[in-house]
């Protein structure tokens, strides 16, 4: 394994370590992700891209406690969410049963080409380690 990829397998470790000991609700009090005028963007933005790319299928990468997942259903007939801490998406689970969560890598996705309407990162893309993985991301996830 060359530097660059150790790198990035430790720092994806940190942050599966560090989001594995985290409480979804203490976790849901995070001000700069989930005050009242993001959660109304968010609500404004998923109506907008469900209008413009189809409302099949919306995938949420780096869910965390599933702030997405809360209004995405509306507009969306299957929601799919991933996220590096299994033990977060344990937590959450009961709260969005509708959805299919999943612990898997944003850079090595557990689907198909093409297999999504839209695709969020909200508020994760700071934890990819360089540009190069967010074009990895985001590559397999268009649809249409």
């Amino acid at each position: 394994m060359d530097k660059n990829n150790n790198i990035a397998e430790r720092v994806k470790q940190a942050n599966r370590d560090v989001y594995n000991k985290k409480s979804a609700d203490i976790y849901d009090k995070n001000e700069s992700i989930f005050n009242e005028h993001r959660q109304a963007a968010c609500i404004e933005k998923l109506a907008k891209i469900s209008e413009l790319a189809g409302n099949e299928t919306f995938l949420d990468v780096g869910t965390g406690s599933g702030n997405l997942l809360r209004t995405a259903p509306d507009f969306f007939k299957k929601c799919y969410a991933i996220d590096l801490g299994e033990n977060l998406l344990a937590q959450i689970k009961d709260k969005y049963p509708s959805c299919f969560l999943a612990a898997a890598d944003a850079e090595n996705l557990p689907f198909q080409n093409d297999s999504f309407n839209a695709v969020s990162c909200y508020a994760m893309l700071h934890h990819l380690l360089t540009s190069c993985c967010h074009n990895t991301c985001l590559s397999s996830t268009r649809k249409n």
